[in-house]
């Protein structure tokens, strides 16, 4: 169990003399060459649904015993980035305020946000960049369309 009360070991459990028909997923985190040692790293299925987390090792180390398969891995650590996209207000999207979203029992098709609102929901944030979702042709392999707004911002390295 980590310091800090968490179920999982720090760095995952111990590979036993045999995992049996279990896959092993580990690897380190490393920034820049450096081991990263404070943060998290998470096992997601298919779908990008949750399976575990576990916190990295003071040497950026995890480790996790799962089925054999095709797995994502996602490290969360101070310092990264967090990407958004949302109906873009004045463009698409419920702009109602709380209280009329709750009165009505619907959003209505999706909740709607200027810029500013974004900047003050993620205000514990560094925005990097926020703007209109460039617009992809139907034939194109990327999506895109300008009713979304986007935005990506950055975690200051000093905290999770």
């Amino acid at each position: 169990m980590s310091a800090d009360g968490c179920g999982a070991p720090v760095g995952g459990a111990p590979i036993p003399a045999t995992a049996g028909d279990q896959a092993v997923v580990e690897g380190r985190v490393v920034h820049d060459g450096a081991p990263v040692g404070t943060g998290y790293a998470r096992l997601l299925g298919t779908g990008d649904e949750f399976v575990a987390e576990v916190p990295l090792g003071g040497d950026g180390g995890f480790r996790f015993f799962a089925a054999p398969g095709s797995w994502t891995l996602r490290v969360l650590a101070p310092g990264g980035y967090f990407g958004v996209a949302c109906f873009a207000a004045g463009a698409m999207g419920c702009e109602l305020a709380d209280e009329e979203v709750y009165r009505k029992g619907s959003l209505a098709g999706g909740l709607a946000y200027s810029p500013e609102e974004l900047r003050w929901i993620f205000s514990e944030l560094t925005e990097v960049e926020m703007r209109p979702m460039a617009e992809q042709p139907e034939d194109s392999a990327a999506f895109g369309v300008p009713f979304l707004l986007t935005a990506l911002f950055r975690r200051p390295a000093g905290g999770l």
